[in-house]
């Protein structure tokens, strides 16, 4: 009875489907581009001169491999939690576990230091940035978490806003540089043979920065219509961020030439052709760049929590009565804030939580693990109300052992903010 009360649940409850194809597309490409892309070519540079343009459609043609693998599993599904979903249905608990919080420890680290890293970059603009750091992300990642409990409507429309702000002063500087190396550009030294271990380190480098993009598949949940549009996603943000790729690392070889080798390279490109307003243009791009990165990591991630609270395997949660469904915006805010903040929250709240996972005893009205993974979750996406867009466990009573687990994390939030 019990099992069948876990399928039959009202529609009307479900998660909002609100993410359309071309969102899916937007989402995907903010979750690959970030702050790589203003540093990365002149290290790429350095290391294979006027090579690094093919390495870049060599990373490129590999990472599209895997991404037509991952398009062809994640158009069999049309729930939340990407790679620990597929992993859990198609190997079995444990290995989904370990992929599941290796996904979400490691998509919560990347966020937290390029949230750093925009404190960084706003020292251009502002010199006593570093000093009030803690304030500012407070602030920023507190606004994106706000704009995400009133709903993915709403989170998606960011992540789309800030995709093409993202987008305009790369292709901005492009076209600057475009010129300079059809017109004039700038000759590099003569190309000798390169080491295959060069081309490894340079291989494994542009691979990292077309990463990310698993990211999008976790709020499928919450996708229009995913099966048909993952793959669609997928193939054009591939697309779109090699074309990117390819021609940032063009200009940069172009204009700098055998000065390529920069940490700094879009910058100096862009002072070279627009004067140091260019230079502080590229600046300003990588603030939005990397604040939209934010963006799309705190819309997709909360819904990992949410997936892996579904299949039993972060706090504990009741599932009679409905139990995931009523969620707070305060759990999804705390999560924000852990995204913002410093991965050692989230190292806190998992140890502080999953020793409650292995020592509970099993209950006789739970449904089993096996049967939860595929009936619980064939209809777990009618089970979160539309209100909220993150999708996390429900709060715990504060007298039970997992209410003690949640105090603790927010004393971990606290302790890792400050």
């Amino acid at each position: 009875m019990i099992q069948t009360v876990a399928v039959t649940i009202q529609p009307k409850s479900g998660l909002v489907r609100a993410i359309g194809r071309w969102s899916l597309v937007a989402l995907t490409v903010n979750s690959v581009i970030g702050s790589g892309v203003f540093g990365l070519p002149g290290t790429v540079a350095g290391l294979l001169g006027k090579r690094s343009i093919l390495a870049v459609l060599v990373a490129g043609a590999a990472i599209g491999v895997i991404m037509v693998c991952f398009a062809e599993v994640a158009s069999q599904f049309s729930e939340a939690g990407g790679p620990y979903l597929y992993a859990r249905s198609v190997f079995g608990r444990p290995v989904g576990l370990v992929v599941g919080w290796t996904f979400y420890l490691s998509q919560s680290a990347a966020p937290a230091a390029n949230a750093n890293l925009f404190v960084i970059y706003l020292q251009e603009f502002w010199p006593g940035a570093k000093a009030s750091r803690v304030v500012i992300l407070s602030i920023l990642i507190g606004l994106l978490a706000l704009i995400n409990i009133l709903g993915v409507r709403q989170g998606t429309g960011v992540s789309n806003v800030f995709t093409i702000a993202k987008l305009l002063p790369l292709l901005m500087v492009v076209l600057a540089g475009a010129a300079v190396t059809i017109f004039r550009p700038v000759a590099m030294g003569v190309a000798g043979p390169v080491d295959g271990n060069v081309w490894w380190k340079a291989m494994v480098l542009l691979v990292f920065a077309y990463g990310g993009f698993e990211t999008a598949l976790v709020p499928l949940g919450e996708a229009k219509n995913p099966k048909r549009d993952v793959g669609f996603a997928l193939m054009i943000s591939l697309l779109a961020c090699v074309a990117v790729y390819v021609l940032v690392q063009w200009v940069v070889v172009g204009v700098l030439g055998n000065g390529a080798a920069t940490d700094r390279p879009l910058a100096e490109v862009a002072r070279h052709t627009m004067g140091n307003r260019g230079a502080a243009l590229v600046a300003l791009g990588a603030l939005v760049s990397v604040y939209g990165y934010l963006s799309a990591k705190l819309l997709s991630m909360p819904r990992t929590t949410f997936a892996l609270a579904e299949g039993g395997d972060f706090f504990n949660s009741d599932l009679r009565g409905g139990g995931v469904g009523t969620v707070t915006g305060r759990k999804l805010c705390l999560e924000c804030y852990s995204v913002g903040g410093r991965a050692a929250l989230l190292l806190c709240g998992g140890l502080c939580c999953t020793d409650r996972f292995a020592t509970e005893p099993a209950r006789s009205d739970a449904v089993p693990s096996a049967r939860r993974a595929g009936t619980r979750r064939a209809g777990h996406t009618d089970v979160c109300r539309d209100g909220v867009a993150g999708g996390l466990e429900p709060v715990p009573d504060p007298g039970s052992d997992g209410g003690r687990g949640a105090a603790q994390l927010g004393v971990g939030a606290v302790v890792a903010t400050g």
